[in-house]
């Protein structure tokens, strides 16, 4: 069992994926660890991060790790991290290891990924049927009942994360889930701000004009005494 944790960066209207940090279902054992890490580096390139868990998903220990992938945030600013509800990404020691990143995190409100996550909404499906097409098609090749090793699957995972149709599935995403959004929000804020500055207008003009009757009644009353 493999989980793949895909992450999305975006600087202005530029995207780019982080390498894919994998998640292979084994027993925590520092032999395996140093195994698949090693031909993550010469076999992979680098082009992946792998680690494993007993039931091959995140947890606390492997999202910390997970976390060494993030950009460094540079002096003075701070990052911001957009994360599902699931509980590793929640608990108290996951928060203070972004904190000490200089990373702020939003989370997706449970029951909404399916609708506000760009990897649930727009990448998922494609990828999911890239990797099942090409596993089928790696199967047959060998011709036996052995299964495909795990550095094949490893390597052509992030082969597949790389391809332009991967990268315009997350720019949609982005731009739909993210972008406009925010967008519509600053229009809104814009549009509200333009209108309290005509309604100020109007009511400055609506003093000076009682300010200038006022005068005027004062000194159409002198006139007539």
């Amino acid at each position: 069992m493999l989980a793949s944790a895909a992450t999305k960066t975006a600087d202005g209207y530029k995207h780019r994926y982080m390498r894919p940090f994998l998640i292979w279902k084994a027993t925590p054992d520092a032999n395996v660890h140093r195994a698949l890490k090693k031909d993550a580096s010469s076999i992979g390139q680098n082009k992946y991060a792998v680690t494993v868990s007993e039931n091959g998903w995140m947890n606390t220990d492997t999202f910390i790790e997970w976390t060494k992938e993030l950009p460094k945030v540079p002096a003075g600013t701070r990052g911001l991290v957009v994360l599902d509800v699931f509980a590793a990404h929640r608990c108290e020691k996951s928060l203070s290891r972004l904190k000490d990143l200089n990373y702020d995190v939003v989370f997706i409100p449970g029951g909404c990924t399916s609708e506000l996550q760009v990897h649930d909404v727009y990448v998922n499906r494609p990828f999911k049927a890239a990797v099942t097409a090409w596993h089928a098609t790696k199967r047959a090749e060998q011709g036996s009942a052995d299964g495909v090793s795990r550095t094949a699957i490893s390597c052509q995972v992030a082969r597949i994360y790389e391809t332009q149709e991967m990268n315009t599935h997350v720019i949609r995403g982005m731009t739909k889930l993210i972008f406009q959004p925010i967008n519509a929000v600053e229009e809104d804020q814009a549009r509200a701000e333009k209108l309290q500055a005509e309604l100020q207008f109007v009511m400055d003009c609506e003093d000076e004009l009682a300010n200038a009757l006022g005068n005027f009644v004062t000194n159409d009353q002198v006139l007539e005494v």
